[in-house]
């Protein structure tokens, strides 16, 4: 007899069970949504973030520059081109489009790049550790020479540099440097141009020609006082 009360109420025990394990589950495949949108929301804006940046610098004409290759963004910050410095009468260049990974790709290259930093290096960057592909070509200096665009960094180009810019002469120049030292450097493009308040014509083209990296604070030798002897 108890067995076959055991039998009638299996079904109903059975599906009690199934309530409150689905029940337990859908808990947790909340809570776990939750977490995974919290994340996924916070690597969205960093990502943005980082485009932004990037976008900045791509309008501020920020580049990477030494003796052995000269790395420059292009367009709003979506395209890094890569030329190798060579004597020779052939020089190699790269170019890539993973538009999803510049952002991270700028980002190392702000820390890792430095003045060894040579063309086979930085290429590594971009295949092994980041997985991207690059379009890669030689091109032959004799039939068409490439000169990189060569931008006047403001926060640490002489007078003379200064001067040769449309709209800027030598005294408007010493003043800019006197201002630069003064505040220890222009932040941006845009406190440069609030500074020396020039028309919209000459911003364009200043726009095209400047660039503003970090300032470089210039050590000063002590001149010891010498005397004279007459013998």
């Amino acid at each position: 007899m108890f067995t076959i009360y055991i039998i009638a109420f299996l079904p109903i025990i059975l599906l009690l069970i199934l309530i409150v394990l689905s029940d337990s589950l859908s808990k947790q495949y909340n809570a776990n949504h939750i977490v995974f949108n919290a994340y996924k929301s916070e690597r969205v804006q960093r990502i943005r973030k980082q485009k932004e940046a990037v976008r900045k610098a791509a309008k501020q004409n920020q580049y990477f520059d030494n003796d052995f290759c000269y790395i420059r963004l292009s367009n709003e910050g979506d395209i890094i081109t890569v030329i190798e410095k060579t004597e020779e009468p052939k020089y190699h260049a790269f170019t890539c489009f993973a538009e999803d990974k510049i952002p991270m790709i700028w980002n190392t290259l702000s820390y890792l790049f430095d003045s060894s930093s040579n063309y086979n290096f930085v290429k590594m960057i971009f295949t092994q550790d980041f997985k991207t592909k690059v379009r890669e070509r030689v091109i032959y200096s004799d039939k068409n020479k490439f000169k990189p665009k060569n931008y006047t960094d403001i926060n640490n180009c002489s007078e003379k540099e200064l001067s040769e810019l449309p709209g800027i002469n030598i005294i408007y120049a010493k003043r800019i440097i006197k201002r630069r030292e003064e505040i220890g450097g222009f932040k941006d493009s845009k406190e440069f141009f609030d500074y020396i308040k020039v028309t919209d014509r000459i911003r364009k083209k200043l726009t095209k020609l400047i660039c503003c990296n970090k300032f470089k604070v210039e050590k000063k030798t002590q001149k010891t006082k010498e005397r004279i002897i007459d013998i």
